[in-house]
This record gives C-alpha cells, sequence and structure tokens, in this order.
C-alpha cells in the first residue's frame, strides 16, 4: 500500500503543469504574456561537429548567456537601416526573450541540433528570416539565420566581420514557437 501511495504521489506531481510565460513584443502591440507548460530541468547537448568558421567562444557566450532574445525578420534587406527597428538591415517583425532556464535549454538543444545535423554545402541564398541576440556581460553576439538555405552569419558585437555556420533546413521549434508565442511573421516563414 505504501508502494502505491509513493506511486502515485510520483505520478501526480511529474504530470503537473506548471506555468511560464514569455515577454512578447510586436510591431501591433506594446506588451503581450503567454503562457507556455514548464518542463523538468534539461541539459544542453553540444555538436561533437559542425561546418563554418564560428569560434567555440560563440557557443560558450550562448550555453551561458544572460539574456536570449528570438526574432522574427523580413528578408527584405533595407540599407538605410538605423535604431532597434532593425537587425543588421532586415526589419524587425518581433522579438521574444527566452526567460526561463529550461526554455532557454530547449532553445539552445534545437540550435545545436540544426547545427549538428547541417550538411556541408549550402545553397547561400541567404533570405534570413529568423535572429537570435545573445547577450552576455562583455559581449553581445547576433545570429541572422536562413533555415531556407541552411545558413548563418554571426556577428560579434555589432562588428561588420562575420562568422559562418551551416545549419539544417529544419525551422520547425523556431517557427512553432513563433506562432505559439503570437510573434509578428513573414507570410512565408521559413
Amino acid at each position: 500500500m505504501k508502494y502505491f501511495i509513493l506511486l502515485s504521489i510520483i505520478l501526480i506531481v511529474s504530470c503537473s503543469k506548471h506555468f511560464e510565460s514569455y515577454q512578447t513584443t510586436s510591431k501591433n502591440s506594446k506588451q503581450t504574456q503567454y503562457n507556455r507548460p514548464h518542463t523538468l530541468k534539461k541539459f544542453i547537448i553540444r555538436p561533437k561537429k559542425y561546418y563554418g568558421n564560428l569560434p567555440k567562444i560563440a557557443l560558450n557566450i550562448l550555453e551561458n548567456s544572460k539574456k536570449i532574445i528570438y526574432l522574427t525578420i523580413d528578408p527584405k534587406i533595407s540599407e538605410n537601416s538605423q535604431g532597434d527597428k532593425y537587425f543588421h538591415k532586415f526589419p524587425i517583425l518581433s522579438k521574444i526573450e527566452i526567460i526561463y532556464n529550461n526554455d532557454k535549454i530547449d532553445f539552445i538543444n534545437q540550435l545545436y541540433d540544426n547545427i549538428s545535423n547541417a550538411d556541408y554545402s549550402v545553397a547561400r541564398c541567404f533570405y534570413p528570416r529568423h535572429g537570435i541576440r545573445i547577450i552576455n556581460e562583455n559581449d553581445t553576439w547576433d545570429w541572422v539565420i536562413c533555415f531556407q538555405c541552411g545558413f548563418a552569419r554571426v556577428y560579434k558585437s555589432s562588428q561588420k566581420h562575420f562568422y559562418e555556420i551551416n545549419l539544417k533546413d529544419n525551422p520547425k521549434y523556431f517557427n512553432d514557437l513563433a506562432i505559439s508565442s503570437g510573434m509578428s511573421l513573414n507570410e512565408r516563414l521559413r
């Protein structure tokens, strides 16, 4: 009987849902809250190999970041782009801060999955619809991502020079995150 009660308590606790929220900003609203179920403790799984010249320090900064901001961007580049409405010359449609630790781990693991399963060859069309800003104490790293061709440009602290990394053509997690968070999307988000 004791084991049955103990097993029941464990089952109830593991199935209970706790809600965490994202803070979302879009063109049409100032700030909105969206809820997402809490998950158990998770761990980051770093890619064993990747293609590109991205230094390993960029992965360390991603994993130990103080702030991760995910952006949806318009792939039409604007040469006269200044201010907070643009992300490396691409208009920002909306952005979301990944607040909670388990959500950051999910986000990083999905990015790492795309990195570790990438092909060596990419189309290089570079029509990006996704962006990531990683803010740490001393550095800011920006990832401008085109899943259509499986390629990302990674900038350190707004420098003009960028690093390159190949990605798997699988934006499903990032598209689902954008949709479930109510973010503004490009009509052909990919």
